[in-house]
């Protein structure tokens, strides 16, 4: 789904070794937050904030203690998705000098520096000016981390780099930061989801969001002024894809999730 012909990028076993690692800490830091070109100006994506909105409201519920990094561009957004499903945890721009001590760190959908030190969309624009580099916090020897990326310019992609360039991506423009464990998915909202019906799987809790409120969620951040990535439209989809679309592949996890 979504045709970015990625589906043979996936880590094995690290879907499972993520939500593994998620039971087995306190406290996570999120970072999230991608900036879009149009017009001269830049806008937050569709996709992510609402991956954070459904992951916190999970962690919260198991008991973690979450925070969540950003940028200005992202910030409201994020915390707007946030709210919306009843959750406060704190979500602030990122400064620099960060206060660590989080058992785990994760990125959704959140651009990681090039080779060039420099942040890049996959149209190849150079977006460093909006991007707070809190990727320089997986540049870490010492900390467990998690990456959720669609397109290879995420942070965590760099675990498979030589990869992305072996099928036909420009080296140059795609991320080299790595985490402990990477999740590969057609949209990055849905890897989110995928680690949220583990956790539900594993703990037995209702953690995965309902169609309902995926429709909540992409109305609340569309409202905040999100625009959808592909498209570069402030419209109800996300990453060229539909409402319907991603309410699809949220049933379908349910669906797994009955099953099993």
């Amino acid at each position: 789904m979504g045709n970015r012909g990625i589906s043979s990028l996936y880590v094995r076993g690290d879907l499972e070794k993520a939500v593994r690692a998620l039971l087995s800490v306190n406290s996570i830091l999120i970072t999230s937050g991608f900036v879009i070109k149009k017009d001269g100006s830049v806008f937050p994506e569709t996709d992510g904030p609402i991956g954070v909105a459904v992951f916190v409201r999970a962690l919260v519920r198991l008991g973690k203690k979450v925070s969540v990094v950003t940028d200005e561009v992202n910030v409201d957004v994020i915390k707007g998705a946030v709210e919306s499903l009843g959750v406060s945890v704190p979500v602030e721009v990122y400064k620099g000098a960060f206060n660590a001590g989080y058992g785990l760190i994760m990125s959704i959908e959140r651009p990681g520096r090039a080779m060039d030190g420099r942040y890049y969309s996959m149209r190849k624009e150079d977006i460093t000016e909006w991007v707070a580099p809190v990727d320089e916090l997986f540049l870490s020897q010492n900390v467990l981390s998690v990456g959720i990326g669609d397109g290879g310019n995420e942070i965590g992609m760099g675990k498979i780099h030589d990869q992305l360039v072996a099928c036909g991506m420009d080296g140059r423009f795609i991320s080299i930061v790595p985490t402990t464990y990477l999740i590969v998915s057609g949209v990055s909202n849905w890897g989110v989801y995928g680690i949220v019906a583990g956790l539900q799987r594993i703990t037995g809790k209702k953690l995965l969001h309902t169609t309902n409120e995926e429709r909540l969620l992409l109305e609340s951040i569309v409202g905040l002024g999100a625009i959808d990535g592909v498209k570069k439209e402030c419209v109800m989809s996300v990453d060229g894809m539909s409402l319907d679309v991603h309410q699809q592949v949220v049933e379908e996890l349910w669906a797994m999730l009955s099953d099993s």
